[in-house]
């Protein structure tokens, strides 16, 4: 029985070796790679036995060159199913590449052309698009000169895309910013002094700006002029409002200035001073003289009227207006003068006249009117108390209001026949004593000192022309008037000579004419009288 069984034992153990040996087979390695985090090798497709395992061999992206593992991704069976991320074809343009459809495995990181995986995309850089051809989109930069403080440039052109830049519109000839910039010339001190109320300065003399190291304070000289700039120190503390219409400043006022000698600035922080108001200097009797910068446009309403010290007074070119009284007053005016510049007024022997009417608005003591002048106006020599006498030109067919008024020492007036119109008051507080006048000036003249008239022209002495004339001794009758009226020279008790043209056209001698003319001894009544008054001669 043992040897039956241990028969048995060995023919199963020959029929195992057998079998054994009729399982030999030949490997056929797969052209596929295996790998893990750090090797690749080859599997035998029929048993798990492997060849050529070797370390993985990484480029510059981090990818086997050999078996295309992305270095620290996680490892994928060859039998996965692959999750598919899409990448959209995509257009190359001139600033990035573009790439062709395709789809990446987000577990093996492998490239297919389809959904399904089946086609595999081995040369991952066949689905790059590479970027299009830089076409130039050109932007002109005219030629520009440098200045002062900022950088010219040659003509060139920008490319707006890639921001080069060239000197040629194809882009052929390329430069850069250094290249084409003319560099700033930096400012050019000028040798002439600017000056304001309390510095001066050198401006450049390309730009006009001031030149910072060049400001300094004015350093005046016993004359009043500053040593270096020559400029002539201002008056201080004087009054000033805005004027809100032409961002300037006007004189209001002499303010807490003492100064005998004005001169008017032409600033007043940093704006320009353009007026001086109304009133702004009335009754300062101290002032003696009067600068007025060449920005003054206006003169105010009595400015500097009963500145009685003012000596003399200069009008620059740039005043367009001179109110009503502006100087009325001022008796101790010696000088008038107007800039040649001046459009509106001119100046003439001492006299200020409006050019647009011919009408003197200002006189003195030494004024001599021009025959140009048509109209004396109101105030023109008001309160010249050292006026001792005038001639009036032929030309003038007008006084106004107050014109000679209060001019304490004129005697003696003569007004010719070309005078059609003047005001009553128009010699008001003048000391006449001899009047040569036309009818109708026999209002204006005072009567208290009257002692000689001449009636020159005009057909009637009205009533009460003369009545009262204490001092008047002679009357000179024009052979134009023909009628005397009522009480025209009654108690004129000094009343020597009436003498009455022959050629007199004289008809006409109103009641008491000559009432109470006590020293009036004859008068030769021509014979074209026909008309005489009751009690026209009585004593």
């Amino acid at each position: 029985m043992k040897r039956f069984f241990l028969i048995a034992i060995m023919l199963i153990c020959a029929l195992t070796v057998m079998t054994a040996c009729n399982d030999v087979h030949t490997h056929k390695y797969s052209d596929k790679w295996t790998n893990d985090e750090t090797y690749h090798w080859h599997k035998c497709e029929g048993c798990e036995e492997i060849t050529g395992k070797t370390a993985h061999n990484y480029g510059d992206d981090d990818i086997c060159v050999d078996c295309k593992y992305k270095k620290g991704s996680s490892v994928t069976p060859d039998d996965h199913e692959h999750s598919m991320i899409k990448h959209e074809a995509k257009e190359a343009t001139e600033e990035q590449a573009g790439n062709s459809l395709y789809y990446e495995c987000k577990g093996c990181g492998k490239y297919f052309s389809d959904r399904e995986g089946k086609n595999e995309i081995e040369d991952k850089e066949s689905v790059i698009i590479p970027k299009k051809e830089h076409e130039h989109t050109m932007q002109k930069h005219e030629a520009k000169d440098a200045t002062c403080t900022k950088d010219g440039n040659i003509e060139y052109y920008e490319c707006t895309k890639c921001k080069n830049l060239y000197l040629d519109e194809e882009g052929n000839e390329a430069t850069d910013k250094e290249s084409v910039t003319k560099p700033s010339t930096g400012h050019t001190e000028s040798e002439i002094w600017e000056h304001d109320d309390t510095y001066h300065w050198h401006n450049c003399e390309i730009c006009g700006t001031i030149i910072n190291k060049s400001v300094t304070l004015h350093n005046y000289g016993e004359d009043g002029l500053c040593n270096e700039c020559g400029c002539k120190r201002v008056s201080k503390g004087l009054a000033f409002t805005f004027n809100t219409n032409n961002d300037s400043y006007t004189i209001t006022g002499m303010g807490t200035c003492n100064d005998a000698e004005i001169v008017i600035p032409d600033t007043y922080k940093s704006k320009l001073v353009t007026g001086i108001g109304n009133n702004a200097f009335k009754n300062h009797g101290n002032i003696t003289s009067v600068e007025i910068s060449n920005n003054i446009t206006s003169i105010g309403v009595d400015a500097f009227s009963g500145c009685g010290s003012l000596m003399g007074i200069e009008i620059p070119s740039s005043v367009t207006s001179i109110g009503n009284n502006a100087f009325s007053g001022c008796n101790g005016l010696l000088t008038i003068e107007v800039d040649a510049e001046n459009e509106n007024y001119f100046g003439e022997n001492n006299c200020l006249i409006e050019k647009a009417t011919q009408t003197l608005i200002l006189g003195c003591r030494n004024s001599r009117i021009p025959s140009s002048v048509k109209s004396i106006g109101a105030f023109a020599f008001y309160g010249c108390d050292s006026l001792l006498d005038i001639e009036i030109p032929i030309s003038v067919t007008s006084i106004g209001d107050s014109a000679f008024g209060g001019c304490g020492s004129l005697t003696s007036i003569e007004i010719p026949i070309s005078v059609t119109s003047i005001e009553d008051r128009a010699f008001g507080g003048c000391p006449i004593e001899e009047a040569k006048i036309p009818t109708l000036a026999i209002g204006s003249i005072p009567k208290s000192d009257l002692k000689t008239v001449i009636i020159t022209s005009g057909d009637s002495i009205g009533d009460h022309a003369f009545e009262a004339c204490r001092n008047l001794t002679s009357i000179d009758i024009s052979s134009s008037v023909s009628s005397i009226g009522v009480r025209a020279f009654s108690g004129c008790g000094k009343l020597q000579t009436v003498t009455i043209a022959d050629d007199s056209k004289l008809t006409n001698i109103g009641e008491r004419a000559f009432y109470e003319c006590g020293s009036l001894s004859s008068i030769k009544i021509p014979s074209e009288v026909t008309s005489i008054g009751d009690s026209a001669f009585y004593n």
